[in-house]
Parts: C-alpha cells; sequence; structure tokens
C-alpha cells in the first residue's frame, strides 16, 4: 500500500481567503470591532495554533484550551458562509483534481490529508469544492 499524504490550501486548491474572513469574524464577536487582528504567520500552521497566537497576540496572555477551542469552534461555524461568499475567487488547481482522480483509481494507493485544518474545516473545504470523496477521513 502506497500513502500520498496531500495538504490543502495551497496544493489542492485556494478559497479565495475564506478561512482569513472566516477567522477574522470570529476575532471580533470574540474581541470586539475595535481590536485589530493581530498579525501572524499563518502558513504552514495549524488551526489551533493560528486562533491560540490571535488571542495571545491581542491579550498578552496565552489563552486557556478552553478558549482556544471556542475561537476554533466559531472560525469552523462561519466557514461555509465565507466559502460561498468567496466562491468566485476560489479555484481547485489545475492538476490536482485530475492527480486525485488518477490515484484513486489505483488500488495500490489510499490518499490521505496532511493538513493544519481541523477535521471539521477540512472537510468543509474539500467538501465544498468536491473533493471529499478522494479522501480516507478514518485514517
Amino acid at each position: 500500500m502506497n500513502l500520498l499524504y496531500w495538504d490543502i490550501d495551497g496544493t489542492l486548491l485556494n478559497t479565495g481567503r475564506a478561512g482569513l474572513y472566516a477567522i477574522e469574524e470570529v476575532f471580533h464577536a470574540i474581541q470586539g470591532d475595535a481590536v485589530p487582528v493581530p498579525h501572524i504567520t499563518a502558513g504552514g500552521r495549524t488551526d489551533n495554533y493560528i486562533c491560540q497566537q490571535l488571542l495571545y497576540k491581542a491579550n498578552g496572555v496565552m489563552p486557556t484550551d478552553k478558549e482556544v477551542s471556542a475561537f476554533c469552534r466559531g472560525y469552523e461555524t462561519h466557514l461555509l458562509k465565507w466559502l460561498k461568499a468567496r466562491q468566485e475567487e476560489g479555484v481547485v488547481f489545475a492538476p490536482a483534481r485530475d492527480l486525485l482522480v488518477f490515484f484513486s483509481q489505483r488500488r495500490e494507493y489510499r490518499q490521505l490529508l496532511l493538513t493544519g485544518n481541523s477535521l471539521y474545516g477540512a472537510r468543509m473545504k474539500l467538501d465544498f469544492f468536491g473533493l471529499s470523496q478522494y479522501f480516507d477521513f478514518e485514517h
């Protein structure tokens, strides 16, 4: 058995910054509209890390696991709305769909995700772009 690991954002697709808009919306719901969203490097980071660092930089205190989890669950709740709002800018990269189809037709390959997205966020993005059927979400 050969395992192929895929990242989502920047590898398979571009959401048109839907995730950023969802995170900003939740950040302002938690911190208030007057508090600017701190700048952090998000590329290659997990959703939990991104939420944790935004809260930490905004408040100067490391947030609790409960606070980070609430932020992340809020992000997941708003993500679909932003995927729909940004669908004109969102795109599956040209070779990605063909490669997913190609490897899905070979029994000796299993395609898995290696991503910083939460399970729910990853599933939502892949469902939205019609790519979920190519992945084994149980492993």
